[in-house]
């Protein structure tokens, strides 16, 4: 399949307040975020790179020793193995993110 209606992907919910809809290609994955308010994003790191961007909303995100509230027009990146994370600030907050390699291990 090649086209997908982004309300019918599957999800899945890794923390209490963040809702993630997968689309995972043979080299790369792209994540679709929807986020309440105050929901965390824990930190943590993957081999993977992330590339990212907030469509609606905004979040404080740390990339490294690097902390940005990013809001809707910014985008962000993060390189494989950094320790990054954060939290929503606005209700229904908006992400999308790929991902270099396919990250396997969300599938």
């Amino acid at each position: 399949m090649n086209f997908y209606k982004i309300e019918e992907l599957d999800f899945k919910s890794p923390v209490s307040g963040i809702k993630m809809r997968l689309l995972h290609g043979q080299g790369m994955s792209m994540i679709f975020f929807t986020l309440d308010k105050d929901a965390p994003i824990p930190e943590h790191s993957h081999p993977h790179e992330q590339i990212g961007t907030v469509v609606s909303g905004a979040i404080r995100l740390s990339i490294g020793d690097q902390t940005e509230i990013v809001q809707p027009g910014q985008a962000y990146h993060v390189p494989p193995n950094v320790v990054h994370g954060g939290v929503s600030l606005k209700p229904d907050t908006k992400i999308i993110e790929a991902f270099s390699p396919c990250r396997n291990d969300l599938k």
